[in-house]
């Protein structure tokens, strides 16, 4: 058997090899009287790729389809043409195109559009901790759970380091709080009453007790804070940035078609 042979199923698996920098260097057409064979060739590295069936049933299609099925050529070649620009368009976008986004223009495009940004549900800033009701220290961890004192946070996190079974301290970060309610023993049916109604709390089951502190929270309906929004709103602002300079792209391209006489205005 020759080397490193791949079985394709189409002629996508084809164009992915040659799209990743692989030259074709033979066609086989008939290999060992089975299916066509075609050798690529990358760094010294040779791949074949073996095409089983579907070929013969394109070959058998080309000759027996009547001339009105033989219009489908024409969507084919527009198909194709779709996939060569747009692995282009992507060749581009990788080599030339500037992902950066700054930080202002999110601030900006969110502040224009807030109200686009309507919560579905109740988020909250705050601390988390599940421990096993015979963890050591439990009257300490009752104080620091809630306290703001840099000592009091610091022996928190070595705590919960040592005994927690699940912690979330990062407090200055916008969460939802149904991400802690589906942990609770008995889940919080009204969490709008409960966020504007509780500080710091903890529930216990047979095993475990659940600290909760709420350090700030914004219920459904609210403007949605900037921080939860920020990855939503650099990918529109990319998006848009794609399709600008795409467009810009395409019309370089056909000014300097023009200027090179090799677009052809006719009236």
């Amino acid at each position: 058997e020759d080397p490193a042979w791949v079985n394709c199923s189409d002629e996508n698996d084809l164009y992915r090899y040659v799209y990743n920098g692989w030259k074709v260097e033979k066609v086989i057409k008939d290999y060992k009287g089975k299916y066509p064979r075609i050798y690529l060739s990358k760094n010294d590295k040779l791949k074949a790729l073996n095409f089983g069936s579907r070929c013969y049933y394109l070959e058998g299609a080309e000759l027996n389809l009547s001339k009105d099925m033989k219009d489908y050529e024409k969507q084919i070649d527009e198909y194709r043409s779709s996939l060569l620009i747009y692995a282009y368009q992507q060749q581009l976008l990788n080599q030339n195109f500037d992902t950066m986004i700054s930080n202002q223009s999110i601030v900006d495009y969110y502040n224009q559009y807030q109200d686009e940004f309507r919560l579905n549900s109740s988020v909250f800033k705050g601390r988390y901790i599940v421990v096993n009701k015979s963890a050591p220290r439990l009257s300490s961890l009752s104080v620091w759970y809630k306290s703001n004192k840099d000592e009091d946070i610091l022996e928190l996190e070595d705590y919960c380091k040592q005994f927690a079974q699940e912690y979330y301290l990062a407090d200055s970060n916008w969460q939802y709080f149904s991400l802690i309610n589906n942990d609770l023993p008995d889940q919080i049916g009204d969490d709008v009453t409960f966020l504007r109604n509780n500080k710091s709390l903890y529930l216990e089951d047979k095993d475990f007790r659940y600290y909760i502190y709420i350090k700030d929270y914004k219920i459904k309906g609210n403007i949605s804070p900037l921080g939860l929004e920020k990855e939503k709103i650099r990918n529109v602002l990319l998006n848009k940035n794609k399709i600008n300079y795409l467009s810009k792209l395409e019309d370089e391209l056909y000014q300097n078609g023009l200027a090179l006489d090799k677009i052809k205005m006719y009236k």
